[in-house]
């Protein structure tokens, strides 16, 4: 399944994953200290996903991190 996570400063970054990570997991990304899952929203509207500029791609989950 294919993941949006976006860090704080609005970088984000699509990734392939087989599970979705859970709030308060620690993901190896953008910088160090890991930064920590602070929300998951499965399956976006197309909405969402065109706040986020992703409308055209098929995304499973957006995933924000702190």
């Amino acid at each position: 399944m294919k993941l949006l996570i976006i860090n704080g400063l609005g970088n984000g970054e699509i990734k392939e994953s087989d599970f979705i990570p859970r709030v308060g997991e620690k993901v190896d990304m953008f910088y160090h200290p890991m930064p920590t899952v602070s929300q998951v929203v499965n399956w976006p509207s197309k909405e969402v996903l065109k706040q986020v500029n992703a409308e055209n791609i098929n995304i499973q989950a957006i995933v924000t991190v702190s």
